[in-house]
């Protein structure tokens, strides 16, 4: 049974995207604070004028630089009073957001389906950055199709949201609502005592997947589990933070310790879940490792195979040797898999992260680093990405060779 999410269409009705240009943008060339170029954003904004409150959010791979803002944006044709012509532009004003906007950035403009305190949502994306891949791919923007000129387009309702676009709408700020709480009382039942270690809480989400194998796709498995063992977190913290909100906080300090532990725990616990739910794969299909044990300079490589015993036995020939590092999401922290594990040169990286940018790929190579990805997201990379990309199902061959050979 998988989970549903939903569809695009529950939170956008349409959208509007181009590629910041500098009279647009930078204060250098013009201050006139507007997106030009949009007449196509009459199909989602409408023809009048309009105030429309936005949240905007500029986004980056580096977390410490996301800003958001809340502003009032005007629609309006520069033109209305010409008997033919119409030049809609978008105005907006002072924001730490735009004021972090270059050229070349990636606009994209949401008309929102939930209003509440605003009727717009837009992203600013820095260029050249994975998260303006991922936000294309969310939306399903080609490259063919993003230009300086605007485009706006409906939302396809048939758009459903899958565990990958979920990670990516977390990822920009956009929370989904979960539409089903009834497993609360199984949670419940089952860790009376509040939140469990992540290894018994991985194992509980994987009961609930009985139509996929690993033995038989274990590419689909994962995804099954890390997706149900997410819906059950989210069931189980909300109900565990709606009481501590309900029973109230001490001081101000009080309730910064309990915001940072609920940050903490969702981090933390997402790259446990990846981890618990490759080691039970492992195990399922019979594939030897050894998980987070000591090698060179006490560096902890998540997993050797076909063990730690092979790895420091110098007698073992190191090309019968793999190791995989696990990493939910790549950012610049791909690179801590190169010093571990000495003895084998090409290392292996397991990611969640949809749409990784060809510099960044091809940097990995140029470091004898493998991606392994599961193989629904490997669409979401470039053709000539594809081809490189290993899937979960291809590592665990690679793994059983190798075991098989000593």
């Amino acid at each position: 049974m998988s989970v549903k999410h939903g569809f695009l269409a529950d939170y956008f009705e349409g959208f509007g995207y181009k590629i910041l240009k500098p009279v647009e943008i930078d204060p250098k060339v013009s201050h006139e604070h507007e997106f030009n170029g949009i007449n196509s954003f009459k199909e989602i904004l409408g023809p009048e004028r309009q105030y429309l409150p936005c949240r905007v959010i500029y986004l980056t791979d580096d977390e410490d630089d996301i800003v958001e803002d809340r502003v009032i944006l005007t629609w309006y044709d520069a033109r209305e009073n010409h008997p033919t012509r119409t030049e809609y532009r978008l105005y907006y004003p002072e924001s730490d957001c735009f004021s972090k906007a270059k050229p070349d950035d990636l606009l994209v403009v949401c008309k929102n389906i939930k209003t509440t305190d605003s009727a717009l949502t837009m992203f600013i994306a820095k260029a050249g950055d994975t998260i303006s891949n991922q936000l294309s791919w969310l939306f399903g923007i080609s490259a063919e199709t993003l230009t300086t000129t605007g485009r706006a387009e409906k939302i396809d309702t048939r758009k459903s949201i899958n565990y990958f676009s979920n990670l990516v709408l977390t990822k920009v700020g956009i929370t989904l609502e979960e539409p089903d709480d009834s497993l609360l009382d199984k949670i419940l039942e089952r860790f009376p005592g509040g939140f469990p270690k992540t290894v018994d809480f991985s194992e509980f989400s994987r009961s609930f997947v009985s139509d996929v194998l690993p033995q038989d796709n274990p590419d689909a498995a994962l995804i099954e589990y890390l997706d149900y063992e997410e819906h059950l977190f989210r069931v189980f913290e909300k109900s565990f933070v709606e009481k501590k909100l309900n029973s109230g906080f001490s001081d101000v300090d009080d309730f910064i310790r309990f915001s940072l532990s609920v940050q903490n725990r969702r981090k933390s616990r997402a790259g446990y879940a990846l981890e618990n739910h490759l080691k039970f794969i492992f195990d399922s299909m019979e594939i030897r490792y050894s998980y987070n044990e000591i090698t060179e300079n006490k560096s902890r490589p998540d997993f050797i195979f076909p063990g730690i015993t092979e790895y420091r036995d110098e007698t073992f020939p190191p090309l019968n040797l793999t190791m995989l590092g696990v990493k939910t999401t790549c950012k610049d922290r791909w690179r801590q898999v190169l010093t571990e594990a000495k003895r084998i040169s090409q290392k292996h990286l397991c990611t969640l992260e949809p749409s990784i940018t060809e510099d960044q790929t091809n940097e990995m190579i140029s470091h004898q680093l493998q991606l392994v990805v599961p193989a629904s997201i490997v669409s979401t990379y470039k053709e000539n990405q594809q081809t490189w990309l290993m899937t979960i199902s291809n590592f665990v061959s690679l793994a059983r060779e190798r075991q098989d050979v000593d």
